[in-house]
């Protein structure tokens, strides 16, 4: 949790008062994320009326592969969070290269290495509401011996959406013939 208070309130009793009350608030309550609201329904604070959300809380995911050196990290924030992250490779002191993907959406996709492969990259869309960034590793080693190739990664980075919450509840409700 980040509290960014102006420089006029920095050094004023009230406001270390009030952060600390909030602070000692604090508590994590059972919830689920679907249907994201203006805040986070797992966290639970008690604020002054006068503090409200300034985007949409963002909600991070790892995953692993489990035999290769090969991590995703998906990040779901702000739909406000496109125009800023699509900045990457000009705001960033990494030497980020643009590359194109078969997605016909409104995206960026980068990607960095030393040597002959790439071994991060970045591809960041918009879905309905949010912002979606999915950042891939691989280890240099791995797409030497041919483990796990770019193209592969690529095909991952192509394929990702996000599904509406209204397509998940179909999809409950009618479960395919395989999963009855």
């Amino acid at each position: 949790m980040t509290i960014d208070l102006p420089k006029s309130a920095e050094r004023s009793e009230t406001a270390a008062s009030e952060i600390k009350k909030l602070l000692a608030s604090v508590r994590l309550a059972a919830a689920s994320i679907e249907g994201r609201g203006e805040s986070d329904p797992r966290l639970v604070l008690e604020v002054p009326d006068d503090v409200v959300p300034t985007g949409l809380p963002t909600y991070e995911f790892q995953l692993k592969h489990d035999r290769l050196p090969l991590s995703i990290r998906v990040t779901l924030s702000d739909p406000e969070a496109f125009e800023t992250a699509k900045l990457l490779n000009k705001v960033s002191a990494m030497g980020w290269k643009v590359g194109s993907l078969a997605r016909a959406d409104e995206y960026f996709y980068y990607f960095l290495g030393r040597g002959p492969y790439p071994d991060s990259f970045a591809l960041g869309f918009r879905a309905e509401g949010i912002t979606a960034q999915i950042d891939v590793t691989a280890e240099r080693s791995s797409l030497e011996t041919g483990d796990i190739t770019v193209e592969q990664i690529e095909r991952i980075l192509s394929s990702a959406r996000v599904i509406p919450a209204s397509e998940l509840v179909k999809g409950r409700q009618n479960p395919s013939p395989s999963a009855r």
